[in-house]
Protein backbone atom coordinates (compact mmCIF):
# COMPACT_ATOMS: atom_id res chain seq x y z
CA UNK A 1 0.00 0.00 0.00
CA UNK A 2 3.02 2.22 0.55
CA UNK A 3 4.48 1.71 -2.19
CA UNK A 4 1.31 2.39 -4.38
CA UNK A 5 1.62 5.75 -2.48
CA UNK A 6 4.75 6.56 -2.97
CA UNK A 7 4.29 5.55 -6.71
CA UNK A 8 1.41 8.13 -7.09
CA UNK A 9 2.59 10.66 -5.31
CA UNK A 10 5.89 10.44 -8.15
CA UNK A 11 3.85 10.19 -10.76
CA UNK A 12 1.57 13.45 -9.91
CA UNK A 13 5.21 15.31 -8.89
CA UNK A 14 6.22 14.26 -12.62
CA UNK A 15 3.48 15.45 -13.98
CA UNK A 16 3.37 18.61 -12.03
CA UNK A 17 6.63 19.43 -13.11
CA UNK A 18 6.34 18.33 -16.91
CA UNK A 19 3.13 20.68 -17.01
CA UNK A 20 5.08 23.41 -15.38
CA UNK A 21 7.83 23.27 -17.73
CA UNK A 22 5.89 23.03 -20.30
CA UNK A 23 4.23 26.69 -19.84
CA UNK A 24 7.05 28.55 -18.46
CA UNK A 25 9.12 30.98 -19.66
CA UNK A 26 12.50 30.22 -21.63
CA UNK A 27 15.47 32.17 -20.73
CA UNK A 28 18.25 32.76 -22.67
CA UNK A 29 21.20 34.32 -20.72
CA UNK A 30 23.94 33.67 -23.28
CA UNK A 31 23.86 35.63 -27.04
CA UNK A 32 22.00 33.68 -29.52
CA UNK A 33 22.02 34.36 -33.10
CA UNK A 34 18.39 33.62 -34.88
CA UNK A 35 20.11 32.22 -38.65
CA UNK A 36 16.46 31.66 -40.50
CA UNK A 37 15.03 33.63 -43.14
CA UNK A 38 11.86 34.57 -40.74
CA UNK A 39 12.26 34.13 -37.38
CA UNK A 40 8.50 34.96 -36.57
CA UNK A 41 7.02 35.68 -33.14
CA UNK A 42 3.28 35.37 -33.77
CA UNK A 43 2.24 36.09 -30.42
CA UNK A 44 4.39 39.27 -29.96
CA UNK A 45 8.20 39.33 -28.25
CA UNK A 46 8.69 41.94 -24.69
CA UNK A 47 12.21 43.29 -24.50
CA UNK A 48 13.23 44.69 -21.64
CA UNK A 49 12.12 45.34 -18.09
CA UNK A 50 10.97 47.81 -15.22
CA UNK A 51 14.13 49.72 -14.54
CA UNK A 52 15.57 47.81 -17.59
CA UNK A 53 16.81 49.46 -20.49
CA UNK A 54 18.90 48.47 -23.20
CA UNK A 55 19.50 48.80 -26.75
CA UNK A 56 17.62 47.16 -29.38
CA UNK A 57 19.51 47.06 -32.83
CA UNK A 58 17.33 46.97 -36.27
CA UNK A 59 19.93 46.60 -38.93
CA UNK A 60 17.33 47.38 -41.59
CA UNK A 61 13.68 48.62 -42.36
CA UNK A 62 11.08 47.82 -39.86
CA UNK A 63 7.76 46.74 -41.95
CA UNK A 64 4.20 45.65 -41.01
CA UNK A 65 3.29 43.17 -44.42
CA UNK A 66 -0.27 42.61 -42.94
CA UNK A 67 -3.09 43.79 -44.54
CA UNK A 68 -6.86 44.37 -43.29
CA UNK A 69 -9.10 41.24 -43.59
CA UNK A 70 -12.14 42.99 -45.87
CA UNK A 71 -10.07 45.39 -48.33
CA UNK A 72 -6.73 44.58 -48.51
CA UNK A 73 -4.89 47.51 -47.74
CA UNK A 74 -1.51 47.71 -46.12
CA UNK A 75 -1.65 48.39 -41.93
CA UNK A 76 0.95 50.48 -40.98
CA UNK A 77 3.35 50.10 -38.53
CA UNK A 78 2.07 51.34 -35.43
CA UNK A 79 3.13 52.42 -32.33
CA UNK A 80 0.99 52.49 -29.05
CA UNK A 81 2.72 54.69 -26.86
CA UNK A 82 5.16 57.91 -26.77
CA UNK A 83 7.94 57.69 -28.56
CA UNK A 84 11.34 59.47 -28.09
CA UNK A 85 13.89 60.01 -30.96
CA UNK A 86 17.34 61.42 -29.91
CA UNK A 87 18.43 61.48 -33.41
CA UNK A 88 17.34 63.18 -36.19
CA UNK A 89 14.29 62.32 -38.55
CA UNK A 90 14.67 62.52 -42.62
CA UNK A 91 13.45 60.30 -45.34
CA UNK A 92 14.96 58.69 -48.32
CA UNK A 93 18.92 57.44 -47.94
CA UNK A 94 20.15 61.00 -47.50
CA UNK A 95 19.55 63.38 -44.72
CA UNK A 96 19.48 67.78 -44.90
CA UNK A 97 16.77 69.72 -47.16
CA UNK A 98 17.24 69.74 -51.40
CA UNK A 99 16.34 66.48 -52.59
CA UNK A 100 13.11 65.27 -53.98
CA UNK A 101 12.35 62.94 -50.77
CA UNK A 102 10.50 65.45 -48.22
CA UNK A 103 9.38 64.08 -44.70
CA UNK A 104 5.43 63.69 -45.25
CA UNK A 105 2.65 64.16 -42.53
CA UNK A 106 -0.12 63.01 -43.60
CA UNK A 107 -2.26 64.60 -40.67
CA UNK A 108 -2.83 67.84 -38.56
CA UNK A 109 -0.33 68.98 -36.50
CA UNK A 110 -0.19 70.49 -32.78
CA UNK A 111 3.27 71.41 -31.53
CA UNK A 112 3.93 72.00 -28.13
CA UNK A 113 7.24 74.07 -27.20
CA UNK A 114 9.19 76.26 -29.87
CA UNK A 115 9.69 75.49 -33.40
CA UNK A 116 13.73 76.49 -32.66
CA UNK A 117 14.74 77.04 -36.60
CA UNK A 118 13.54 78.95 -39.84
CA UNK A 119 10.35 78.12 -41.72
CA UNK A 120 10.26 78.24 -45.50
CA UNK A 121 7.76 77.66 -47.94
CA UNK A 122 7.67 77.49 -51.58
CA UNK A 123 6.06 80.69 -52.88
CA UNK A 124 3.60 78.49 -55.02
CA UNK A 125 1.93 77.22 -51.60
CA UNK A 126 -0.19 79.30 -49.09
CA UNK A 127 -0.03 79.63 -45.58
CA UNK A 128 3.05 80.02 -44.28
CA UNK A 129 5.05 83.42 -44.40
CA UNK A 130 7.56 83.04 -47.69
CA UNK A 131 9.45 86.14 -47.68
CA UNK A 132 10.02 89.80 -45.43
CA UNK A 133 12.07 92.48 -45.54
CA UNK A 134 12.56 95.83 -43.49
CA UNK A 135 13.59 99.02 -46.19
CA UNK A 136 15.69 102.03 -44.61
CA UNK A 137 14.53 105.04 -46.12
CA UNK A 138 17.28 106.93 -45.24
CA UNK A 139 19.87 104.84 -46.72
CA UNK A 140 17.93 103.87 -49.55
CA UNK A 141 18.91 100.10 -48.98
CA UNK A 142 17.15 97.05 -47.83
CA UNK A 143 18.24 96.31 -44.07
CA UNK A 144 17.36 93.27 -43.44
CA UNK A 145 16.07 90.39 -45.41
CA UNK A 146 14.81 86.54 -45.59
CA UNK A 147 13.53 84.19 -47.99
CA UNK A 148 13.92 86.02 -51.51
CA UNK A 149 16.48 87.80 -52.97
CA UNK A 150 15.33 91.17 -53.42
CA UNK A 151 16.69 94.64 -54.44
CA UNK A 152 15.46 97.84 -53.53
CA UNK A 153 15.71 101.47 -55.80
CA UNK A 154 14.34 105.03 -54.24
CA UNK A 155 12.63 106.58 -57.88
CA UNK A 156 11.89 109.56 -55.60
CA UNK A 157 9.95 110.98 -52.05
CA UNK A 158 8.21 107.80 -50.88
CA UNK A 159 8.47 106.23 -54.16
CA UNK A 160 10.09 102.93 -54.15
CA UNK A 161 10.82 99.70 -56.36
CA UNK A 162 11.51 96.50 -54.71
CA UNK A 163 12.99 93.87 -57.86
CA UNK A 164 12.50 90.05 -56.25
CA UNK A 165 14.22 87.16 -57.95
CA UNK A 166 11.01 84.96 -58.04
CA UNK A 167 7.58 85.40 -59.02
CA UNK A 168 5.36 86.76 -56.05
CA UNK A 169 1.95 87.93 -57.92
CA UNK A 170 -0.20 85.34 -56.69
CA UNK A 171 0.89 85.87 -52.79
CA UNK A 172 -0.24 88.32 -50.13
CA UNK A 173 1.46 90.79 -48.81
CA UNK A 174 1.26 93.21 -45.87
CA UNK A 175 3.21 96.58 -45.42
CA UNK A 176 4.09 98.44 -42.38
CA UNK A 177 5.70 102.02 -42.63
CA UNK A 178 7.92 102.66 -39.62
CA UNK A 179 9.51 106.15 -38.39
CA UNK A 180 6.38 108.38 -39.51
CA UNK A 181 3.43 109.43 -37.54
CA UNK A 182 0.16 108.06 -39.19
CA UNK A 183 2.43 107.38 -42.30
CA UNK A 184 0.51 105.31 -44.79
CA UNK A 185 1.89 102.81 -47.27
CA UNK A 186 0.35 100.92 -50.46
CA UNK A 187 2.31 98.32 -53.00
CA UNK A 188 1.36 97.20 -56.17
CA UNK A 189 3.07 94.04 -58.10
CA UNK A 190 4.03 94.71 -61.93
CA UNK A 191 6.14 94.25 -64.75
CA UNK A 192 4.75 90.26 -64.28
CA UNK A 193 5.28 90.17 -68.33
CA UNK A 194 8.33 91.87 -68.65
CA UNK A 195 10.14 90.21 -65.61
CA UNK A 196 9.40 86.51 -65.91
CA UNK A 197 11.89 85.84 -63.36
CA UNK A 198 10.92 87.70 -60.89
CA UNK A 199 8.08 90.43 -59.98
CA UNK A 200 8.77 94.11 -59.66
CA UNK A 201 6.74 95.94 -56.20
CA UNK A 202 5.78 99.49 -56.88
CA UNK A 203 5.21 101.10 -53.14
CA UNK A 204 4.07 104.39 -52.24
CA UNK A 205 4.12 106.36 -48.75
CA UNK A 206 2.05 109.30 -47.38
CA UNK A 207 1.68 111.24 -44.53
CA UNK A 208 -1.35 111.84 -42.88
CA UNK A 209 -1.66 114.63 -45.39
CA UNK A 210 -1.82 112.40 -48.45
CA UNK A 211 1.72 114.21 -49.03
CA UNK A 212 4.85 111.81 -50.18
CA UNK A 213 7.13 111.16 -47.37
CA UNK A 214 10.07 109.01 -47.13
CA UNK A 215 9.27 105.88 -44.64
CA UNK A 216 10.91 103.28 -43.48
CA UNK A 217 9.16 99.62 -44.03
CA UNK A 218 7.94 96.30 -43.55
CA UNK A 219 7.53 93.74 -46.32
CA UNK A 220 6.09 90.79 -45.31
CA UNK A 221 5.03 87.88 -48.02
CA UNK A 222 2.61 85.16 -47.37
Amino acid sequence: MKNKFLIGVLAFAFVFTMFGVSYAATEWSDDNTFTGIVNAFPNGITIGQQGTGGVTFFNGTIVNETTTTDTGDDIPVTFGDNVRIDGEIWRGEESGPGDDMPVKINDDVNLYGVFASDVFQETEYDGVLKAGLFYDADLDNVDRSFGLTVTATQNATGDYTFEFSEDIHERYFTLTPSGVDNAVCQGLITDIVTNPNGDTFEVSCFDEAAAAVDSDLFLSIY
